[in-house]
C-alpha cells in the first residue's frame, strides 16, 4: 500500500520573497492571523510553511501594498517638504504627516513609497524650511535658559499656538515678540494651575532678564 502524497505547503519565504519582507515578519504576519505553521525540510533547509489556503490568506493582507508607479521615494517627499529625509520620517513617526505609504513589490528591505498626492498637499500648505535659523531668534536651549522651562514646556505651548519656525535639519528657533504675544494672550488649551504658573514664571523672566538668575 502506498503513502498517500503530501499535500503541497508554502513556506514563508515564498510569501516574503513575493513582496519585498523578511520572512520573520511574515510569520509575525501569520501567528497575528492564527494561522497553522509547521516545520517542512525544502531543499536540505528547513522552513516554517503553510496551507495553500492560508498561503492565499496571507497575500490578500499583503495586497494592499498595490501600485507604486509614481509614488515618491522618502528623500524625493522630503525634499518637497523642505527637510531632510530623517526628519521626515520623524515627522511621519509622530502624526504631524498622515502620508499614505507603499512597499515596492519584489524589493528586499523597506523600499517604501509616498502618496505623491497627500506630499504635495503638505508642501503646499507649509513655510518655506531654512537652512539655519534667522538671525534675532533663539536656540531652543536658548529660549528655555532664558524663561527658566523645560523643553517638554516649550514644545506643549508650540501645540498650544506659541508661533515657532523650524529648520531644514528639523532644528526649532523661537522669535521673543512670538512668546511674549503667546504668554501675553488669553489661556488657551493648557489652562491647569501648573502651565498657568509656569507661563506667570516665564513672563516674568522674559519681561526682566536681568533679573535671571547666572
Amino acid at each position: 500500500m502506498s503513502r498517500p502524497h503530501p499535500i503541497p505547503r508554502v513556506t514563508l519565504c515564498e510569501i516574503a520573497a513575493e513582496f519585498g519582507l523578511t520572512p520573520s515578519a511574515v510569520h509575525k504576519k501569520a501567528e497575528s492571523l492564527g494561522l497553522v505553521l509547521r516545520p517542512q525540510v525544502v531543499l536540505n533547509r528547513r522552513h516554517q510553511t503553510v496551507s495553500a489556503e492560508d498561503a492565499e490568506r496571507l497575500r490578500a493582507g499583503y495586497a494592499a501594498f498595490g501600485d507604486t508607479t509614481g509614488w515618491l521615494t522618502g528623500q524625493e517627499a522630503a525634499r518637497l517638504l523642505g527637510c531632510c529625509w530623517e526628519v521626515f520620517l520623524r515627522r511621519r513617526k509622530r502624526g504631524e504627516y498622515v502620508i499614505e505609504r507603499r512597499r515596492v513589490p519584489g524589493s528586499l528591505g523597506a523600499a517604501w513609497r509616498y502618496h505623491p498626492g497627500q506630499v504635495a498637499a503638505y508642501a503646499a500648505g507649509r513655510p518655506v524650511a531654512l537652512d539655519r535659523a534667522p538671525a534675532g531668534t533663539l536656540s531652543t536651549p536658548q529660549l528655555t535658559v532664558r524663561l527658566g522651562v523645560s523643553k517638554n514646556a516649550l514644545h506643549n505651548w508650540r501645540k498650544d499656538g506659541l508661533k515657532a519656525g523650524q529648520t531644514k535639519r528639523g532644528y526649532w528657533y523661537w522669535r521673543e515678540s512670538d512668546v511674549l504675544a503667546y504668554l501675553t494672550g488669553p489661556l488657551r488649551g493648557l489652562k491647569n494651575p501648573v502651565h498657568q504658573e509656569t507661563r506667570y514664571q516665564a513672563l516674568a523672566r522674559l519681561k526682566a532678564p536681568e533679573q535671571v538668575a547666572a
